[in-house]
This record gives structure tokens, sequence and C-alpha cells, in this order.
């Protein structure tokens, strides 16, 4: 079995996002995505992840929905659907007057199409 870790492009202070893809040299067919979500931001946030490629054809993979701080969530989806593609994170929580929003970060990663075995997301949002 053979780990790497994945480059995840964070912008902002907001998570802290591990990738990991594990596969067997022997197998080159794709797994599964896993996500793990952990809600450390000190009031109720809600994780989106969705494709953001190609412009224009997005498409939704995750949303929690409201989880209470210190909540966690997880979610596992076939992983052959998002080779080659790019996936953009963002969370959203109170802003001003309590009005929901997702401002202070985002992240952003590719799949590669040549990737096998399976993705894992452990993220954790601070903001």
């Amino acid at each position: 079995m053979i780990e790497t870790e994945i480059q995840i492009d964070n912008r902002g202070d907001v998570f802290v996002i591990r990738a990991v893809n594990t596969y067997e040299p022997l197998n080159q067919r794709p797994g599964n995505l896993f996500v793990n979500y952990n809600n450390g931001a000190g009031t109720w946030t809600q994780l989106g992840i969705w494709q953001s490629h190609p412009p224009g054809n997005e498409t939704f993979l995750v949303d929690t929905g409201r989880l209470d701080d210190l909540e966690s969530a997880s979610f596992v989806k076939p992983l052959i659907y998002q080779l080659d593609k790019t996936l953009a994170i963002a969370r959203w929580r109170p802003q001003f007057l309590g009005i929901p929003g997702n401002g202070g970060g985002s992240a952003y990663m590719y799949i590669p199409a040549n990737i096998a075995g399976d993705l894992t997301l452990d993220i954790t949002c601070n903001g």
C-alpha cells in the first residue's frame, strides 16, 4: 500500500486540509473519495464541495448541512467521477447580523485523470 499527499490550494486561514491518495501499485483503478469534516469554528458551519471544472458545469458533491461547533460529518463518493476535475471547497457560517456567508477562505484541489486507489480529505474548519 502506498500513500502520497495531494496538493491543496488553500486560500485564507479557514481550513486545515490534508489530502492523501492511498493505492496498491498493481491496482490502477480509482476507488472512493472519502471526506471527513470537523467543525472547530466556534459556531455553526456548513461545508460545500463541488466540481469547479469545466467552468459553467459545476456539480455539487457534498453539503454537510449546518453543523454545530465540534460536530463532524463524513461522506463517501466514487472517485471515478472526479477524475481530471478541480474540486472547490467552501464553508458558510454566520456573518454580519447573523446572515450566512462564505468569506474568509476557500480551497481548491485538482484530481488527476490517472489517479488510482482512494483519496481521503480530512478537513478541519477553524474560522
